[in-house]
């Protein structure tokens, strides 16, 4: 694995995303959208009732009065709505069959378009009453999300008010639901929206909802440790930025520019832990004869360890590697002595840049 795979798991992202890819890709080609068309009763208005109470009030039609005939006149508003997946065109009509509303019961009157968010509809479904009940349409384009606002003018006998259903056919769509005023429009909830299809369709949409989660989750890990990344790199610069105002205060020793380094790849922590070793007695580890083990990276490195551990902070056992980095070059530039019992002894003027850098870093130094 190499180094931007360690840091970024792009060979990891990359394979979700085309797992996410083929999954995808078989949910769109095996899933065919349906069209779907409504007739909604947006309001019901009896004749009648306008003229209750009114007794010199008097509706006639065609020179009778319609409360003498036992008949009204109902005001019915319909929007026909293609609220399906695809647009309804021209081909997908039965020509053999008419196309339109019939009202059961009822003898229409009137008809005429007040709305529409499409002007093609307005100008080119041209109502028209072809018979006693029946409203025919023309069999024009109907786009997704269009829909039709129509008003409705039925004469019928008192107490038998007229039902009304779709004629025509249209393929793909086994009838059109006629969703009367008196109830709310139904709502599919949910959970059987979720659930709906066949045996085939619950399997491959489980595996596309498998596989995106997979997929958005290591999405989500990679963006958290780019961002983390990125935070870090925002943070090296400026804590580099903040040494160079320190650097006039410190020795012109090469431990300077390591000192720097430890600044900037660990921030306080690192330094703090490296104050805690010079400030207090730091020993190797003794083998098991008792005596000291050789002086070399492991064996300082354990010191290192050591150290952390003894400083009881969580937060330092997080910057080990920087430290131990700090002290082998340290060691290897003589900063760093051994006396007889094996305790690490740093140059003086080392000592002192160390104690300004951590008064610095802890805010005691401007």
């Amino acid at each position: 694995m190499s180094v931007g795979e360690r840091r970024y798991p792009w060979g990891f992202m990359s394979f979700m995303v085309a797992v996410a890819g083929i999954g995808i890709g078989l949910y769109v080609g095996l899933h065919e959208p349906r069209p779907s068309l409504t007739l909604e009763i947006e309001s019901e208005t009896d004749v009648l009732d306008v003229r209750r109470g009114l007794e010199e009030l008097s509706i006639t039609f065609r020179g009778q009065d319609i409360s003498e005939t036992g008949e009204n006149l109902r005001i019915i508003v319909v929007r026909l709505s293609n609220d399906g997946q695809v647009d309804i065109t021209e081909n997908l009509y039965d020509q053999r069959l008419p196309f339109g509303i019939l009202a059961s019961g009822a003898s229409l009157i009137e008809a005429r378009i007040l709305a529409s968010n499409s002007e093609y509809l307005s100008e080119n479904l041209s109502p028209e009453i072809v018979s006693e009940g029946f409203l025919r349409l023309e069999k024009v384009i109907l786009e997704r999300g269009k829909y039709v606002v129509l008003e409705l003018v039925a004469r019928h006998p008192t107490g038998s008010p007229p039902t009304l259903r779709f004629e025509g056919k249209i393929a793909g769509i086994d009838s059109v639901a006629v969703l009367p005023a008196s109830r709310e429009r139904e709502t599919v909830s949910l959970s059987d929206e979720a659930f709906r299809g066949g045996l085939f369709v619950q399997v491959l949409r489980a595996v596309t909802y498998f596989i995106l989660t997979l997929f958005l989750g290591a999405l989500v890990a990679g963006l958290v440790v780019v961002g983390r990344k990125i935070a870090q790199a925002q943070a090296r610069k400026a804590r580099q930025r903040r040494f160079q105002h320190l650097s006039e205060m410190l020795h012109t020793e090469p431990w300077a520019s390591v000192l720097m380094h430890l600044f900037v790849e660990g921030g306080r922590d690192a330094v703090d832990l490296l104050a805690k070793m010079v400030l207090e007695t730091t020993s190797l580890p003794q083998g098991r004869s008792g005596r000291p083990t050789e002086v070399d990276t492991f064996s300082l490195g354990l010191a290192v360890r050591d150290a952390a551990l003894r400083a009881r902070g969580a937060r330092f056992l997080g910057v080990t590697g920087q430290v131990e980095h700090a002290v082998c070059e340290l060691f290897h530039q003589g900063v760093i002595d051994l006396n007889t019992d094996s305790d690490l002894i740093w140059r003086e003027e080392f000592e002192k840049d160390v104690k300004i850098l951590s008064a610095w870093v802890r805010g005691v130094l401007p």
